[in-house]
């Protein structure tokens, strides 16, 4: 399932600071449901900082999402990943159905 908006979900760029009240880049979310295995996710940097994606694992539930490398993980079920420390983080991705908020700078289909 995927729904996009543009610039209207806040995004941390730099941890501690203020969400930014907008943001150029196109926002979408999808959902893992219930039967959803391993995300397949590896991100440059660990929470609070910026979430990149820098590795999609094959035959995964982000491959079959059409995710691209250098998308931003944003939120997890509506909590920002920069407001997170890592206990929380590893709890949120578990959790089923869980709803992912990426940003990206490329087109994504509606």
């Amino acid at each position: 399932q995927q729904q996009q908006q543009k610039g209207t979900l806040s995004a941390c760029t730099v941890p501690g600071t203020e969400h930014p009240a907008s943001d150029p880049r196109s926002f979408f979310d999808l959902t893992a449901d219930r039967s959803t295995g391993k995300i397949g996710l590896n991100f440059t940097e660990k929470v609070p900082r910026p979430l990149f994606i820098a590795k999609i694992a094959a035959a995964t539930w982000a491959t079959s999402m059409g995710l691209a490398l250098q998308d931003e993980l944003v939120a997890l079920n509506g909590n920002y990943c920069c407001d997170m420390n890592e206990s929380d983080f590893k709890y949120w991705l578990k959790h089923r159905p869980l709803t992912l908020t990426f940003a990206t700078s490329r087109a994504v289909g509606k």
